[in-house]
C-alpha cells in the first residue's frame, strides 16, 4: 500500500491533487464494498473460498503492476519532516478513523447474526453499502475538501460517523442496519478523503512518506479493533459500538486543531 500511495503521489503533474486523493480513496472503498459481499457468499458455501478470492486478487495485482520506472540518482527524502505535531495529529486521526468505523464490518456482521439472525449472504449484502457510499462519493468529497477547509470537513464528518456507528449498534431490523451503516460509510469517506488531502499538504517535501506513515496508523487501527472491541461485544453488544464511536471524536479534536491553510 505505501508503494501505491507513493506512485499516486508521483502523478501530480498529470492529475490535480484533489482528484488524485479521491481516486485513492475510491479504490479503498471499492475493496471495502466487495470484501464482505464475497465473504458472505463464501461463508454460505465454505469460508476457505474467501481466502482463495484474496489470493487470486493479489496474484492479478502482482502480474499487473502500475506503470512507471526507476528514477536513477533520486535522493531518498528526509524522515525528520515527518516527525512533527501535525503529523502526529493526522496519524492519530487515521488510527481512529479505522478503529472506530472502517474496520468494523466484523462487528456489524456479528451483530447482524446474533441480534438480527441474518444469514451470511444477507449480512454480506447489508455490509455492502458502507464501501459503495465511499465509491460513489469519493470524487465529490475530494472537491469539497479542496474547496472548503478540509480540517473542518473531516472533523465534522468524524462526528457524524460517530453518531451513525453508535446507531448501528442499536438497530433492530435489516433496513435500519443498512441505512445506518451505509450512511456511516458516506460520512466516513469524507473523513478519510479529508485526511488524505491534509496529509498530502502536511509535508510537501515528502508527500509519499507522509501518506505511508499515516496509512501505517490507519491499518494499525484496523488490526487492533477486533482485539479491543470483541471482548466488549461479548459482554454488551451496544457498548462495543459506543466505544468505537467515541474514539472518532478524538479525530475531530485533532483535525480541527491542525494549523490552518495560511500556516500549512
Amino acid at each position: 500500500m505505501p508503494v501505491v500511495y507513493q506512485h499516486a503521489n508521483s502523478l501530480a503533474a498529470r492529475l490535480r491533487r484533489r482528484l488524485r486523493v479521491a481516486a485513492m480513496y475510491v479504490g479503498q472503498a471499492a475493496g471495502q464494498s466487495f470484501a464482505p459481499l464475497i465473504g458472505g457468499f463464501a461463508a454460505a458455501v465454505s469460508w476457505r473460498w474467501a481466502f482463495v478470492a484474496v489470493a487470486l486478487a493479489a496474484a492479478l495485482l502482482a502480474l499487473a503492476p502500475p506503470p512507471g520506472s526507476a528514477r536513477p540518482g533520486a535522493a531518498a527524502p528526509r524522515i525528520r519532516p515527518l516527525l512533527t505535531v501535525p503529523m502526529a495529529q493526522l496519524s492519530v486521526s487515521a488510527f481512529v478513523s479505522y478503529f472506530g468505523a472502517a474496520a468494523l464490518p466484523f462487528l456489524v456482521a456479528l451483530y447482524a447474526e446474533d441480534r438480527l439472525a441474518l444469514r451470511p449472504e444477507i449480512t454480506g449484502f447489508a455490509l455492502l453499502g458502507f464501501g459503495v457510499a465511499g465509491v460513489l462519493l469519493g470524487a465529490a468529497w475530494g472537491s469539497v475538501a479542496a474547496r472548503f477547509d478540509a480540517r473542518w470537513c473531516a472533523g465534522l464528518a468524524a462526528v457524524v460517523t460517530a453518531v451513525l456507528v453508535a446507531c448501528t449498534g442499536r438497530t433492530t431490523s435489516l433496513v435500519g442496519l443498512m441505512l445506518c451503516w451505509t450512511a456511516a460509510g458516506a460520512s466516513n469517506s469524507m473523513l478519510n478523503v479529508g485526511l488524505q488531502y491534509l496529509t498530502v499538504r502536511a509535508v510537501p517535501s515528502n508527500r509519499g512518506g507522509a501518506l505511508s506513515a499515516v496509512s501505517a496508523f490507519r491499518f494499525t487501527g484496523a488490526a487492533l479493533a477486533p482485539v479491543a472491541l470483541l471482548p466488549l461485544y461479548h459482554t454488551r453488544m451496544s457498548t462495543s459500538f459506543l466505544v468505537a464511536a467515541a474514539t472518532l471524536l478524538v479525530a475531530t479534536v485533532a483535525l480541527i486543531a491542525l494549523p490552518g491553510r495560511s500556516s500549512a
